[in-house]
């Protein structure tokens, strides 16, 4: 057995790339299950919009598609997901939907999902989908967010927790520096690159009646706490298998409404449910680095 302090300053051999290098790696997109439908996410275009009518005729019509969802057709996502990581929300509360009814909030917010027998189907099937709406005042830039109107949630503006801090006499620190550089620095809005994008698989297992989901997260437990919140289920009969994960980078520790969307789909319908976004979607409907503006001096 090596020690501890065998290890300080060497260079061991890796032992998990081989698997990974020869193709051997198994991934949600290697996953499968017989008679597995694919889900499509139909997304708003709109930062921020009234939705007046969903128009599903269309899309039900299509050769290979099994059903056409909106918030108004699953009961069982009426809860709103809770916060992330399974915590409380500090500041003002808000809440997540999982399918956007009512109103949309930013662009890519999930609006209706289209359960076909095909990835191509699916896709087809919500490009089918037609939305109308009724766009609002949207909050793209930090600073003019604070006073923009009407607020994206239900409060007097846009803050949702303020935070400040103080720490000794910071005027007299100032007057007693030979120079003082002062500067303002914006950051855009960051997002995760990860190669893999995110994925998620659920079905209810015959035998024991467990709702098992598959998942590329990076929080498996936080994200069984989740589905148990939204689908009102204790969470020891739920089960979160997490295969290889190519790339987290911090958006895949966060939970997104499309687990919730194919687990609803497997316990409250009974089917076997698979969807796996492309790039574009991971980069409008994933979490990310908000954007900062930061005083320096």
């Amino acid at each position: 057995m090596t020690s501890d302090q065998d290890l300080i300053g060497a260079s061991p051999r890796r032992k998990e790339d081989r698997r990974l290098i020869t193709g051997a790696g198994r991934f949600v997109d290697d996953l499968s299950r017989p008679g597995l439908l694919h889900m499509a996410v139909v997304r708003s275009r709109h930062a921020h919009a009234r939705i007046i009518k969903i128009r599903v005729e269309a899309a039900k019509a299509l050769s290979g598609v099994t059903a056409v969802w909106t918030a108004s057709d699953l009961p069982e996502i009426k809860r709103s997901m809770p916060a992330a990581y399974g915590g409380q929300y500090k500041g003002r509360t808000f809440t997540v939907p999982i399918l956007a009814h009512e109103r949309v909030r930013y662009v890519g917010e999930a609006v209706a999902v289209v359960l076909a027998e095909s990835a191509y189907a699916a896709a087809d099937g919500a490009q089918a989908v037609e939305i109308e709406y009724e766009p609002l005042p949207v909050a793209s830039d930090t600073e003019k967010a604070v006073t923009a109107k009407p607020p994206i949630h239900d409060w007097p503006d846009n803050t949702t927790l303020p935070v400040g801090a103080h720490y000794g006499d910071v005027d007299k620190a100032w007057a007693q520096c030979d120079v003082v550089v002062s500067e303002k620095i914006r950051h855009p809005r960051m997002a995760g690159g990860f190669i893999e994008t995110r994925g998620a698989l659920a079905y209810r297992d015959a035998d024991t009646g467990t709702l098992t989901v598959w998942s590329s997260t990076q929080n498996p437990y936080s994200l069984r706490d989740s589905l148990a919140s939204v689908l009102e289920l204790p969470a020891e009969q739920i089960r979160v298998m997490v295969p290889d994960v190519g790339g987290g980078f911090g958006p895949k520790g966060s939970i997104y409404p499309e687990e919730m969307l194919v687990a609803a789909a497997a316990h409250g319908h009974g089917f076997e449910v698979w969807h796996y976004g492309d790039e574009h979607y991971a980069l409008i409907a994933s979490s990310g680095g908000p954007p900062q503006r930061n005083l320096k001096g």
